[in-house]
C-alpha cells in the first residue's frame, strides 16, 4: 500500500493576523479565538487527512495557534526563522531582506519534511497562559503606580487607587490559580520558555 503523502500548510504569525498558504490558496484570518477555531475548521474540511501546519516562532503571538491546533489534532511544527530563511535563500525563494511569509513556510515543510513538534500537555498550556496575564498584569500595576505618584487631582488619585487594587486582586487570584495547577504537575519555573512548543534547531 502506498504512504499517504503528508500536505504541508505554512502559517505566517502576526499580532493581529494569520495567513495560510496551502495547496496554491492563499488566505487571511484574525489572530482571534474565532479566527483560529474558523481556520482550524477549513483546514479539517479542506485538506487530506496527511496535514502538517509549519509556523515559526513570532515573539508570542503563535501561542493561541499552537494551543488549538493540537487540540484538533493537527500536527504542527514550530521553526525558527534563521533556518527558514536559509533554506529560501539557498533555493532562489528569498532575497536577503525578502520577509518570510507562509508560502515559503509550506516550501519548507514539503522540502525538508520535519517531524511534527510534540504537542505540550494541556496543563502547561493553561500555566503559560496564566503567566503571561500575570506579566502583563505585573507591568499594568507598575505603570499605575508611577502614574498615580505624579497626579495631584484628588479624584484621579482615588480612581488609581481604585484601578491598583483591582489588578493586585487579580495578580493575587491568578497565582492562586497557577499554584492549584502547578501543585501536582509542573514547577513554576517550566513557565519561563516563552514557546508552548520545542522549536525545529
Amino acid at each position: 500500500m502506498k504512504k499517504e503523502e503528508v500536505v504541508y500548510c505554512g502559517i505566517d504569525v502576526a499580532k493581529s493576523h494569520l495567513d495560510i498558504a496551502l495547496c496554491g490558496e492563499r488566505w487571511r484570518v484574525a489572530n482571534t479565538q474565532t479566527g483560529i477555531g474558523g481556520l482550524v475548521e477549513r483546514l479539517k474540511a479542506a485538506a487530506p487527512k496527511k496535514l502538517q501546519v509549519i509556523c515559526e516562532a513570532s515573539g508570542g503571538y503563535e501561542q493561541a495557534l499552537l494551543g488549538a491546533l493540537p487540540e484538533a489534532a493537527v500536527p504542527v511544527t514550530l521553526v525558527q526563522a534563521n533556518r527558514v530563511r536559509q533554506f529560501a535563500r539557498a533555493c532562489g525563494i528569498l532575497a536577503k531582506t525578502d520577509r518570510i511569509d507562509a508560502v515559503v513556510l509550506a516550501s519548507f515543510g514539503q522540502a525538508l519534511k520535519p517531524l511534527p513538534s510534540p504537542a505540550p500537555p494541556l496543563h502547561l498550556l493553561r500555566l503559560r497562559e496564566l503567566d503571561r496575564q500575570r506579566c502583563h498584569l505585573s507591568r499594568l500595576l507598575v505603570a499605575e503606580q508611577n502614574r498615580l505618584a505624579q497626579l495631584r487631582c484628588a479624584q484621579l488619585r482615588r480612581l488609581a487607587r481604585s484601578l491598583i487594587g483591582k489588578v493586585q486582586k487579580q495578580i493575587a487570584s491568578i497565582a492562586i490559580s497557577a499554584s492549584r495547577a502547578s501543585s501536582s504537575r509542573i514547577k513554576p519555573s517550566a513557565l519561563k520558555p516563552k514557546n508552548s512548543l520545542p522549536l525545529l534547531e
